[in-house]
């Protein structure tokens, strides 16, 4: 999505959406710069009620700034399906 230049310049950088209670508690403002300590992240911040508090969601098509796809381990697997983890991975938010 985001290597088609037309809606690259809509948005131009990665988002991570939070509740504004979240940002708060981060220290957080809309458009900050944030990393996750799950792993390779780097986002700008988004701060709406239409989220709930204490989740962070990471929007995708970034590949040359995230992939979503290294935030999740394959080594990580559902023990009764097998299936890795993709839609709930814990993190933290760092202003960076």
């Amino acid at each position: 999505m985001k290597n088609i230049c037309e809606l690259r310049e809509l948005a131009p950088d990665p988002v991570a959406v939070v509740n504004p209670a979240t940002a708060g508690k981060y220290g957080l403002k809309d458009s900050d710069w944030v990393s996750s300590a799950t792993r390779r992240c780097r986002v700008r911040v988004t701060a709406t009620d239409d989220i709930l508090p204490g989740v962070v969601s990471v929007l995708h098509g970034w590949f040359d700034h995230l992939n979503e796809n290294v935030l999740t381990d394959v080594g990580q697997r559902d023990p009764v399906t097998g299936y890795p983890e993709l839609w709930a991975i814990a993190c933290r938010l760092a202003k960076t």
